[in-house]
């Protein structure tokens, strides 16, 4: 994680062809300081687990007449139309922004082990098959959406970050991210707020905050160091690639001019607060603090998309109580989604104790929105140029939720993804003992959020189960 030197930069400059092809960073900035509308999308990926919703809900489905809403947590909404839904109660922290959510629903994906089909584990982001299924915790098989898509848009924006992803330690052995930058390769994650700061905008890094004070991750002193490169290239050009040339300069010092100012902005010309909490287990001071460094990086430049895991590696996490103090029990794996007697004495006990933890959820997708909303972005926000994506590993229930995966979107991009919305594509099977299937597979979510993010790719995963975008989701 470095900047492009001055010599780099030249090296990247391509004056052939008629025409001054810059890099890719260099292309944002001439239209920024150009004043033209930046295509600034982002991606902010939460995933959580143990499922939606109860074990004992699906056990009361009696038929085909059933569907969503009747007996899930997640799904207690009445829809009246695509665009006209009641927000689930479980969303309350999420009350002021349902105009701009789209809730899908209906994606299979493959279980992290044959043996103990609690979710989707290292398939949650890849959407394709774990490369050992009869082992928990197996390498993933390909890289995840969350890394891909930060691979490319750091090609286009020069971020210094391809996306940054945090994830508690499992028992205090090993990360929990469902990240992959490849077959076999799960992605490395920071287990604590304060190493993720660190690595981003520590000494680690070589970063001054002059080099992250906005946006751009760029500032004043690379053009300075340039000045005799380009005068020396510029020699020797004539007619329209020496033009070219000088524009492209023109707009870079219209820029500069910009950044100048930007630099007296209290806001953007030091580094962020850093945190404070070092604990690598899940608690609530943990995921606040993988939230705050993860905006920030956001906020100061560093890249375009993140990721934050707020579960065990495959789906188990034991100690809810280090996080919702109030729940009945701390073994939320047996005693509140599988349905063992424990401390409730009711399936509606239980059922409260599954709305807190996804209640506490919404609130730190709530508590990402508001940071977002208040750093300014292309055409408003950052809020308005992200999409947040949550997705729960253990699907729409505990076991074998992975059958059907919801997606939670909030954001519109500017318009991209139609929002409100709410669309179901599951499909009833009969003679199962969990009714309802996705008619599509989960890869076919990440092709549409991929184009959404003006990443035009036609398949993700496992091309033999990708149909392509979903139709009806973007605008």
């Amino acid at each position: 994680m470095k900047l492009i030197g001055r010599r780099n930069f030249i090296s990247g400059l391509s004056l052939g062809g008629g025409a001054t092809v810059l890099l890719p960073l260099c292309r944002r900035l001439i239209k920024q300081a150009q004043g033209a509308t930046a295509d600034d999308r982002r991606a902010f990926f939460i995933t959580t687990n143990q499922g939606w919703s109860t074990e004992a809900d699906d056990r009361m489905v009696t038929g085909p007449g059933y569907k969503p809403g009747a007996n899930s947590m997640m799904f207690k909404s009445n829809v009246r139309s695509e665009s006209d839904w009641d927000l689930p109660a479980m969303f309350e922290p999420l009350k002021a922004h349902q105009k701009q959510m789209t809730v899908l629903f209906g994606f299979k994906n493959f279980m992290n082990s044959g043996g103990a089909p609690h979710g989707s584990g290292m398939s949650t982001l890849t959407g394709t098959a774990v490369l050992n299924p009869d082992e928990d915790g197996s390498p993933p098989g390909s890289i995840s959406i969350d890394r891909f898509l930060g691979k490319e848009l750091k090609q286009r924006h020069g971020d210094l970050v391809d996306s940054t992803n945090m994830a508690t330690l499992m028992y205090g052995q090993y990360q929990t991210s469902t990240s992959a930058d490849g077959k076999g390769k799960a992605a490395d994650a920071f287990a604590t707020p304060v190493k993720a700061y660190a690595a981003y905008f520590g000494a680690a890094t070589n970063l001054t905050p002059r080099q992250v004070e906005s946006t751009l991750a760029l500032d004043k002193s690379l053009w300075d160091g340039l000045t005799a490169d380009i005068d020396r290239v510029r020699m020797k050009l004539a007619g329209f690639e020496r033009q070219k040339l000088d524009q492209a300069l023109e707009s870079a010092r219209a820029l500069e001019m910009k950044l100048a100012a930007r630099a007296q902005m209290p806001t953007t010309s030091q580094k962020p607060i850093a945190p404070k909490h070092n604990e690598g287990t899940l608690t609530n001071a943990t995921v606040q603090g993988f939230v705050d460094v993860s905006v920030q990086a956001h906020t100061f430049g560093l890249t375009h998309v993140s990721h934050v895991a707020m579960h065990g590696y495959n789906t188990e996490s034991d100690s809810r109580r280090s996080v919702i103090p109030d729940i009945r029990e701390d073994d939320t794996h047996n005693r509140v989604f599988h349905g063992d007697q424990g401390n409730y004495a009711t399936i509606e006990e239980r059922e409260a104790d599954v709305r807190k933890i996804n209640v506490w959820q919404s609130k730190q997708v709530a508590r990402i929105l508001e940071q977002l909303a208040a750093a300014p972005g292309s055409a408003g926000t950052l809020a308005d140029d992200t999409l947040i994506v949550w997705i729960n590993a253990g699907g729409y229930m505990h076991h074998r939720g992975h059958f059907n995966h919801p997606v939670v979107m909030i954001g519109n991009l500017h318009g991209k993804i139609r929002a409100p919305l709410w669309m179901d594509l599951t499909q009833y099977v009969s003679g199962q003992l969990y009714r309802l299937e996705g008619k599509r597979h989960i890869c076919d979510a990440y092709v549409t959020i991929a184009n959404a993010l003006n990443v035009p790719i036609t398949s993700f995963g496992d091309a033999s189960l990708c149909k392509g975008a979903v139709p009806g989701v973007l605008a």
